[in-house]
């Protein structure tokens, strides 16, 4: 899978690839990650399940949620600090999953530092 972004050009609006979409198991430290250097994002697949069986979420809206927040990350603006990066992240996963399932990840991943 890719994530594209919308560029505007001079003969209209065209998709630009922004990374590679991974998925992966690891522990329950981070629900994903974004690697510059290879232009991918890995969802952690590990936090899915743990959300999922606590919560009831269903995985696709978990997995579009961290989606939606490591995207932010692949396309940051080289102006913006790490807080409004990380605000950013948290409101476009918001937006696309809502919020209880952003607080339900955010509860699986506090409870690994418990």
């Amino acid at each position: 899978m890719r994530v594209t972004t919308a560029v505007t050009t001079a003969g209209g609006v065209s998709a630009r690839p922004v990374a590679v979409v991974h998925e992966g198991r690891w522990a329950l430290i981070s629900a994903g990650e974004y690697d510059p250097g290879r232009h991918a994002i890995t969802i952690n697949l590990s936090v899915v399940d743990a959300v999922c069986a606590r919560f009831g979420d269903p995985p696709a809206l978990v997995k579009g949620a961290i989606l939606a927040h490591e995207a932010v990350h692949a396309t940051r603006a080289s102006g913006s600090t790490a807080g409004d990066e990380e605000a950013m992240a948290r409101r476009a996963a918001c937006e696309t999953a809502g919020h209880q399932v952003v607080e339900h990840i955010e509860a699986v991943l506090a409870g690994a530092w418990t």
